[in-house]
């Protein structure tokens, strides 16, 4: 599968072309987005997305959230099982310097088997 490829929510264009993306990286994208979205947020699809608005609820409940990640990247029809997952709150000075992210942020890394092989989104 294609798709065109985003770069801070926007198209990105080169040479004045879209830049497509393959079977993987399209599902790296849609993966990121997928937990990017707020649940709602996308009108044509308001199921869509993770309900970060309840999440916050958990205030750093790493349990919880990873949790509810693991369970929105496992819709994915294209994921077969998850390898791995981590969520790292920023939420020192020193995770922001560690990781350039700025504070009251989330990191998510995994690594995924899917219909292409393993997957990461490092």
């Amino acid at each position: 599968m294609k798709t065109l490829q985003l770069t801070d929510r926007d198209l990105t264009i080169s040479n004045y072309n879209f830049i497509e993306l393959d079977d993987e990286n399209t599902l790296k994208q849609r993966i990121k987005n997928r937990l990017a979205l707020f649940l709602g947020e996308f009108s044509l699809e308001p199921n869509e997305g993770m309900d970060w608005f309840t999440l916050k609820e958990y205030a750093y409940n790493t349990d919880e959230i990873s949790k509810a990640v693991r369970s929105e990247i496992l819709r994915d029809t294209e994921v077969v099982s998850i390898n791995s997952l981590e969520v790292i709150f920023i939420d020192t000075p020193e995770k922001v310097k560690q990781y350039n992210l700025p504070k009251r942020s989330v990191l998510i890394n995994w690594n995924l088997n899917t219909i292409y092989g393993v997957v990461t989104n490092g």
